[in-house]
């Protein structure tokens, strides 16, 4: 579905390379905006209208009415191999990337712009065999890999923040 201020798109391709052999390539992608509560009136308080600079590390005057919001995104993709050893016994691995990216764009209602990007890379590994009707095994490992980007800027008007570290010059 695809609206004004939101977004889901998915798509999935399976490459049968033998009859014992699969490949799926999956992407899902998506995003929601939500209007953020304003405890005041635009047109009453006209020295209320920032919005955060995406060049710097701090708000500007845009001279108008900014909605503050918040932006929610998300981004799954993976790349999965299957192969049959015999109907009921299969092994699977999956490598797979999720990222979900969030923006909260406060600065007329708390004077702040935060983001976060947390992402995550796995890689799994399974094994299952359906040893009789009652009874499967399943055996497998998962890896992840995490990290989370983090930035907030807390000030109208003013210098830019300090970065956090020199590896991250833009996050702060």
């Amino acid at each position: 579905s695809a609206l004004s201020s939101s977004f889901d798109g998915l798509a999935k391709f399976n490459y049968y390379a033998d009859p014992s052999d699969t490949f799926t390539l999956f992407s899902g992608q998506g995003f929601e905006e939500y209007n953020a509560y304003q405890p005041y009136d635009p047109s009453e308080s006209p020295d209320q209208v920032y919005h955060f600079d995406a060049n710097g590390a701090s708000s500007f005057d845009t001279g108008e009415f900014q909605q503050d919001h918040q932006v929610q995104h998300y981004y799954l993709n993976y790349l999965n191999y299957k192969h049959n050893f015999t109907p009921k016994s299969f092994l699977s691995e999956r490598v797979y990337t999720l990222t979900m990216p969030t923006e909260f764009h406060e600065e007329n209602t708390s004077g702040l712009y935060e983001r976060t990007d947390p992402s995550t890379i796995g890689n799994q590994l399974d094994y299952t065999n359906q040893i009789s009707p009652r009874y499967q095994l399943r055996a497998g490992m998962l890896y992840l890999q995490q990290k989370t980007d983090y930035n907030i800027v807390a000030n109208l008007g003013g210098p830019p923040m300090i970065p956090l570290s020199t590896e991250n010059p833009f996050y702060y």
